[in-house]
């Protein structure tokens, strides 16, 4: 059970009227999401008090504070050492596909795939639309018609409530696929937990960068890493967003 003590003063106010409703302000611009959580014994209360739903203003990172499990929403692309995702001319060529690497491993840690228009128009045309049905994919494009393609949610428009509305219906996490433009927007709203970069042994010189300009200093906190015999290094790093 949460006791008062446990939580920061800035998150909590309680009621004089009820001593055990926990109120988080509305705080850092944050959102609401519906989650369930333990009510809180105020100072001087020993009972114990069941859990309940409440609406709480929260991002990912207020909601860990809080013992709230919350879907990541994980960027995870190959990328060359020189720091590009895609040739000049979108070529993936240069990605190994290294045996070592468990595919059906990875694929089964997500429900939805989550990328740009033509991130989603080169997974199509180097894997065909039947790869994009073994889950949900949503695709951010103003220029695509859902007519046109059955069975994708098209987002014509990228916010906060919308990346949260995500969350709430996945039941695991969310694989942002790319590209750089959709990775610095979701990064610029604070919307991304995970970057984990395969590193191919291959300098392209030229080509679309990993997260193209203008974009906003992140810090990154290295949680895992692995040394591949093909010579990819897999690098995991969360996403340390300010609360």
């Amino acid at each position: 059970m949460l006791r008062h003590d446990d939580i920061p003063d800035h998150l909590k106010l309680i009621t004089a009227a009820d001593p055990f409703q926990c109120i988080l302000k509305q705080i850092f611009d944050l959102r609401r999401v519906q989650v369930s959580v333990p009510m809180i014994a105020s100072e001087g209360h020993e009972m114990k008090v069941p859990q309940v739903l409440v609406a709480l203003q929260t991002d990912y990172h207020c909601a860990m504070l809080l013992g709230v499990t919350m879907n990541k929403i994980r960027y995870i692309v190959a990328m060359t050492l020189d720091g590009y995702v895609a040739g000049p001319n979108g070529e993936a060529d240069w990605i190994l596909m290294d045996p070592d690497i468990n595919f059906a491993e990875l694929w089964a840690q997500f429900d939805t795939l989550f990328m740009g228009r033509r991130t989603y128009e080169a997974a199509i045309a180097r894997l065909g639309k039947a790869s994009m049905q073994r889950m949900k994919t949503v695709v951010v494009s103003r220029t695509l018609r859902s007519a046109d393609h059955p069975g994708v949610t098209l987002l014509s428009d990228l916010n906060r409530d919308r990346v949260q509305s995500l969350r709430a219906q996945s039941t695991r996490d969310i694989w942002l696929m790319g590209g750089g433009e959709l990775f610095r927007s979701m990064l610029a709203m604070q919307e991304v937990d995970t970057v984990e970069v395969s590193v191919m042994p291959v300098l392209l010189g030229g080509g679309v960068p990993l997260l193209p300009p203008p974009a906003q200093r992140t810090s990154l906190k290295l949680s895992g890493h692995k040394l591949y015999r093909s010579g990819i290094v897999s690098l995991v790093y969360d996403v340390q967003n300010p609360l």
